[in-house]
């Protein structure tokens, strides 16, 4: 639920902090 939120209005902040857990997840997988 949050990720479509984020989806629908995100901000550059949002945004970079969704980079940042991408970017993990990645790292783990």
């Amino acid at each position: 639920m949050k990720v479509v939120k984020l989806r629908i209005y995100p901000t550059p902040e949002q945004e970079v902090a969704l980079a940042k857990a991408f970017g993990c997840c990645r790292l783990v997988w």
